[in-house]
């Protein structure tokens, strides 16, 4: 293990937020000190490879509330040629995940950004999502319009084109 150098540093942070990493880092059996050093570290490593570190803690959490509903993460090739026609009880999943998630207060913005993240076909123009449609992606797009609905966001469908309009922030 590599030598690191230590130089003492302040920092000014709210009081409650001074609190709450003093619990977080002694439930871990932590210092605050090594707590924040190895959350200053990951970040880091976030930022190294291009992605803003608060949104992908952000992202990291709505990921975990997901897992909790026992989803896992499926190449979209396979989600594809399984996913012939989302009718009938696989919405209904689709819509009870949805519905919970909107009651747990999730961001459906952030959310929708992450399920269309792979996805191709799709523009984000910072107040609506464009999703080309394409035979390969027809069955996926179902899902994610059906979820889009039950969050409660607009959503307009043509022959050629989803759009889903985000919530104003």
């Amino acid at each position: 293990m590599s030598k690191r150098s230590f130089r003492r540093r302040s920092l000014a942070i709210r009081e409650d937020y001074a609190e709450k990493l003093s619990r977080y880092a002694k439930s871990r059996g932590m210092s605050i000190s090594s707590y924040l050093s190895d959350l200053i570290e990951a970040a880091g490593e976030v930022e190294e490879i291009g992605v803003y570190a608060p949104k992908a803690l952000r992202e990291a959490k709505l990921l975990y509330q997901l897992l909790s509903y026992q989803m896992v993460l499926v190449p979209l090739e396979y989600l594809v040629s399984s996913c012939e026609g989302a009718e009938g009880a696989s919405l209904n999943v689709v819509r009870k995940i949805a519905k919970t998630l909107s009651m747990l207060g999730v961001d459906s913005n952030m959310l929708m950004s992450i399920l269309l993240r792979n996805l191709p076909y799709v523009i984000d123009d910072g107040r609506k999502f464009i999703i080309t449609k394409h035979e390969r992606t027809d069955a996926i797009v179902g899902i994610i319009k059906e979820f889009a609905k039950t969050l409660g966001l607009k959503v307009e469908d043509s022959k050629e084109i989803l759009i889903i309009h985000k919530i104003k922030s």
